[in-house]
């Protein structure tokens, strides 16, 4: 039983919380972002984050209901289903980022089990798959709304490989850090 090996343990919450940090990035550049070029006003909050305020246009998408959702509303599908309905991710994209949301909610609110049962492991791909989409997302709003309303790139020439954000350089250590502990896991088991 992994509980009974505090080595294993430790890496198993140690992953756990890489996992569900790395989704809480995910989220927010996927919900914020959106956000940000749909609601008009802002104001900053008593810790000084910037809150958006969300108006009708936002609310509509925000408590979509969804059939796939049995009839509710979800705030991350949602906005997940913007990017799709407007090709800035596939169908199978818009699956596979489910498949994320899913396995955050099975960490988040099954633990005890993931501890305890020897069948749950985490595969590096999981990690692999939330920067993938968070470089993506992130990349997507640079290339297309901070560079062109920027003059000092005007006339110049953006190899897309080199654009990165804080998001996405934080995001590629916590992957690096969730393959060590990964392999913590497969060794100690």
């Amino acid at each position: 039983m992994k509980i009974s090996n505090p080595n294993l343990l430790k890496s198993q919450l140690t992953v756990s919380s890489l996992y569900i940090t790395g989704y809480e990035f995910l989220k927010n550049s996927i919900i914020e972002k959106l956000k940000g070029l749909i609601c008009s006003n802002s104001k900053l909050s008593n810790e000084g984050k910037l809150i958006f305020i969300e108006n009708s246009d936002y609310k509509k998408i925000k408590n979509k209901k969804h059939t796939a959702l049995e009839g509710n509303s979800n705030e991350f599908y949602s906005c997940c289903e913007w990017y799709m309905d407007r090709g800035i991710i596939s169908t199978f994209e818009f699956d596979e980022l489910q498949k994320i949301r899913k396995f955050r909610n099975d960490i988040a609110h099954r633990l005890p089990e993931l501890l305890i049962d020897d069948s749950k492991t985490f595969e590096i791909e999981l990690f692999n798959s939330l920067l993938k989409f968070i470089s993506k997302i992130e990349k997507y709003w640079v290339l297309e709304f901070e560079i062109p309303i920027n003059p000092d790139y005007d006339n110049k020439e953006i190899n897309e490989d080199e654009v990165s954000t804080g998001v996405i350089i934080l995001m590629e250590y916590l992957v690096n850090i969730a393959k060590e502990e990964i392999e913590n896991i497969k060794k100690s088991s």
